[in-house]
């Protein structure tokens, strides 16, 4: 039975530092975007664009091993040209 709870507790911990990591990633991906929005006197329309394909893209896999500000902003140049 311990090796049993063992294990289960080192499942839990793994999964605990993935999903914290992933929270961070769409936080920092959130702030990124909001930042050159505001920035450039951007809509809140298209903020909010921007973060819809930036999460699209960090479920689909597409972030790893990218910078996260370069693919924010390449986030918010395509939620601009969703919007013109």
């Amino acid at each position: 039975m311990k090796g049993n709870a063992f294990r289960v507790a080192r499942r839990l911990i793994y999964y605990q530092k993935r999903y914290s990591g992933m929270i961070k990633t769409l936080e920092r991906g959130k702030e990124v975007i909001e930042k050159l929005r505001y920035n450039l006197g951007l809509p809140k329309i298209i903020g909010t664009e921007a973060f819809k394909i930036f999460e699209k893209s960090y479920y689909k896999g597409l972030i790893r091993g990218r910078s996260i500000n370069n693919i924010a902003k390449a986030c918010l140049y395509a939620a601009t040209r969703i919007h013109k």
